[in-house]
This record gives structure tokens, C-alpha cells and sequence, in this order.
């Protein structure tokens, strides 16, 4: 009753309860639909919980694509020359083959991309263009997937890494075996005033935890701390921040590339 009373006072509804109390005889209570409480609400969820996860599957997006680091592969596209393959969206019921879920963008034989996960025939693929990247399905047939290397040194992870859209640059460092990150990335709002454009910033400086293509950075113990996961892939870096690591809209997430070593 959403905390209030309808219609009738409170002294008439208490007189209301104590009349039926006196005067009429006990009823039984209604037999519960469910008499584990607990199992039926677990079997009501189950399916939306398993539709939900479908549909989380197929999703395959710029946002996303850095937070699903179990599965990373670098492949190559496998075909004639000049042999066009399509990008193909991933809002339902796509991926598929029918024309509406065709993108614009697409990439030729040849071309190399990062995959984050592979769903049936279908991969989702990170394409590092000269001035932007580009996100979506691809068959996984079309694919040449490389096998992964040797295990890596901590050598292997020193350089500066680059990602343009945030304008991020992540620089590690390391000294007998040990490893240290020092990141900055930036967020640019609406202009305002008089043409100036808000500006928000974050970095993430520090130890880097790590072992064979995967890391972790915490600035410290806390929920609202600033941490993140990172995985080497080839010449990519993939990075996922807890969305801590800055001022608002600020995060380092995306595949950056090695620059310098």
C-alpha cells in the first residue's frame, strides 16, 4: 500500500480487525502456491537468467569488448585478394546472415584483428584502423586464429602502450622482474562558456602484479579504489579499469598498441 492507508481511518480499520477477530471463526490460511519459497523463486528466474545470458553472448561492442579478457586470440582473414568481409551487428536476432545485419564497415583478406570471444560461428573481432577501431561479428570461418606464443617475460611487458580515443598511454616499466605502471587517460565533455571543453582526467600509477599475459593494478584495498585487469595479446594490450581511475566518464578500457620499447 506503498506506506499509505486508503479510504477508511486507522480507528475504523482497527475496529474493522477486532470485529472479525471476535466474531468469526478462524479461517485457515491459504495453502501457498510454492512450498519452498526459495526453490520457486530460483525456478521463475532460472529462465530469465538463461535468456539473459544469451543475450549478453552475442553482444559484441566497443564498451564490452575490453571487460571479456578469458578468450583473446589474434587471427587473420583468409580469402582471394582484395576479398571483402562484412562486419555484422549484434543487436537480436543478429548476428546472422540476413542482409540487416550486415554493417557498413568491413575489412579485406589479410587483415589481422583481435578476438575477444567466439560464439558458434561467430567471433567478435577488435580491428585497429589508422583512425579508429572498429567492433562486430565476423564468421569465425573466415578467421585464421594464431596459436599463442611462449610464456612472457617481464621484459615483454615494458614499453609504452597507446589508445587514442581516450587519449590514453600506459608506460611500464620493470626492473628485476618486477613491474611498475604509470597510465593516464582523459575524458572531453561539451564545449561550454566560450568554446572551452570540459576536461576530465585520471591515471593510475603504481605496482603491477603479474603472471605469463595477465596483470592487475590496485591503488589500494577499497571498493571505490582505483584498480584494473590487463592482458598482452601479441602487439595489443587489453585494459579494463573498475571505473575509479579518474573523474567522471574517465576510463581507460580499449586495446591499446605498443609504441615504444
Amino acid at each position: 500500500m506503498n506506506g499509505k492507508f486508503s479510504g477508511e481511518s486507522s480507528s475504523a480499520r482497527l475496529r474493522s480487525l477486532m470485529t472479525r477477530h471476535r466474531g468469526a471463526p478462524a479461517r485457515r490460511p491459504a495453502p501457498s502456491v510454492c512450498r519452498w519459497p526459495w526453490f520457486c523463486i530460483a525456478a521463475f528466474c532460472l529462465p530469465l537468467s538463461a535468456a539473459a545470458n544469451e543475450q549478453a553472448a552475442t553482444v559484441c561492442r566497443n564498451g564490452l569488448f575490453a571487460a571479456e579478457q578469458q578468450s583473446l586470440q589474434v587471427a587473420t582473414l583468409l580469402g582471394a585478394a582484395q576479398q571483402r568481409f562484412t562486419f555484422y551487428r549484434d543487436d537480436a536476432p543478429c548476428p546472422d546472415d540476413s542482409e540487416s545485419c550486415r554493417q557498413r564497415a568491413y575489412l579485406l583478406a589479410g587483415d589481422e584483428v583481435l578476438v575477444g570471444k567466439v560464439v558458434g560461428n561467430w567471433a567478435c573481432a577488435w580491428f585497429v584502423g589508422k583512425k579508429h577501431e572498429t567492433v562486430g561479428w565476423l564468421k569465425a570461418s573466415d578467421l585464421q586464429f594464431r596459436p599463442p606464443g611462449g610464456a612472457l617475460r617481464a621484459a615483454d611487458w615494458i614499453g609504452v602502450w597507446r589508445y587514442s580515443p581516450n587519449d590514453g598511454r600506459i608506460r611500464i616499466a620493470g626492473r628485476q622482474g618486477r613491474l611498475t605502471i604509470d597510465g593516464s587517460a582523459s575524458w572531453l565533455g561539451a564545449p561550454v562558456g566560450a568554446g572551452v571543453r570540459v576536461v576530465h582526467t585520471g591515471e593510475m600509477t603504481g605496482e603491477l602484479a603479474w603472471q605469463g599475459r595477465r596483470a592487475r593494478f590496485m591503488a589500494g584495498s577499497g571498493a571505490d579504489d582505483c584498480a584494473a585487469e590487463l592482458t598482452q595479446v601479441g602487439r595489443y594490450l587489453v585494459v579494463a579499469d573498475n571505473g575509479h581511475c579518474g573523474g567522471a566518464n574517465v576510463r581507460f578500457d580499449g586495446v591499446y598498441l605498443i609504441r615504444e620499447r
